[in-house]
């Protein structure tokens, strides 16, 4: 009576860089499976950063009625979480958090039970009580990371030689197959593909795993060498869950949806459709604001669709209420 949700936002792409949305430069087969089997959205916008795109997608409010600090989430606002809990689904985030205020030391940014707060049961989490000082105990996200998992921080050195997504992608994995007799909920904002762009596993080779492996190259054809083998290590990423759930036998029951948080880093340039295009993150253009969004619905969804309405980061509260089946009340100001 109420599907699983899984929600993936990845970080720092847009649209040009997806095959089913006309790529040259990237392979893409798991995230265009996924449009395929369900709805390409070819007008979804976000905003052009970080903090307030998640801001939005988590609270369904604009950014003028909750938006006060970068990397802050008010722990007073209602999240899909809860909307996601009080219909009685387990719910999960894996992923980048980057909302307690570090950036501000705003009250309580070394809380970690602020994502219990947020209306998530579980969690992993880079980024949630510690920033990337070093100094700190904190560090890059990809290979070695510091991560924090139910309460408990994991530090670089028990991290040590791992690869920062594929932890995340394993808590997800897990959280499912734990859950996997009552409805859950997933909240995956993933730390692919935000600089620095640096080897993935499957480009590394002998070279040590360590916080070191984190500093991107000099070179610019380097660096976009790096961002390509991102993107597809991003979808690989993407495959591993949907074969999850799949093994699972949860595709019939379960709506999978992939989007991102804001345009491509301006220093990447890509091949699209013939044309060079040039990321836009942070302006507020097309390249800036449009991101990919594919959602399926295996058995429900129609298959292979196109669709040009417009899509905003707003609109993901209310559709999953919709689907949850929870009627919006007072305390949902979207």
């Amino acid at each position: 009576d109420k599907p699983n949700v899984i929600l993936m936002m990845a970080d720092d792409v847009s649209w040009e860089a997806f095959g089913c949305y006309g790529a040259e430069d990237y392979t893409t087969e798991n995230i265009d499976a996924l449009a395929a089997s369900g709805l390409q959205f070819n007008h979804c916008y976000s905003t052009p950063i970080c903090t307030p795109s998640r801001v939005k997608l988590m609270t369904g409010q604009y950014n003028f009625r909750n938006y006060t600090h970068f990397g802050y989430l008010n722990p007073k606002d209602k999240t899909f979480g809860h909307l996601m809990q009080s219909a009685g689904y387990k719910t999960a985030i894996a992923g980048k958090w980057q909302l307690n205020g570090l950036y501000n030391n705003l009250p309580g940014c070394k809380d970690n039970t602020r994502p219990y707060q947020a209306g998530f049961d579980e969690y992993c989490l880079w980024q949630l009580t510690t920033a990337k000082n070093a100094k700190q105990g904190g560090g890059e996200r990809f290979w070695s990371p510091p991560l924090e998992h139910n309460g408990r921080f994991v530090t670089i050195e028990e991290n040590q030689g791992k690869y920062g997504p594929d932890l995340l992608c394993d808590f997800v994995c897990d959280f499912m197959q734990r859950n996997s007799s009552e409805p859950f909920f997933v909240y995956y904002p993933m730390v692919l593909v935000h600089d620095p762009f640096v080897p993935t596993p499957d480009t590394i080779g002998d070279a040590p795993r360590t916080q070191a492996a984190n500093k991107a190259p000099k070179g610019k054809e380097a660096r976009k060498a790096n961002f390509v083998a991102m993107v597809h290590y991003m979808d690989k990423i993407v495959g591993r869950i949907v074969a999850k759930v799949k093994a699972l036998g949860l595709l019939e029951n379960t709506i999978i949806m992939f989007t991102a948080d804001n345009g491509t880093n301006v220093s990447i340039t890509s091949r699209w459709n013939g044309q060079s295009i040039t990321g836009g993150k942070g302006g507020m253009t097309d390249m800036g604001t449009h991101v990919p969004f594919v959602a399926s619905w295996q058995g429900t969804a129609p298959r292979g669709t196109k669709l040009d309405d417009l899509i905003e980061f707003t609109d993901f509260y209310a559709t999953l209420a919709e689907a949850s089946g929870v009627r919006l009340g007072a305390d949902d100001p979207i």
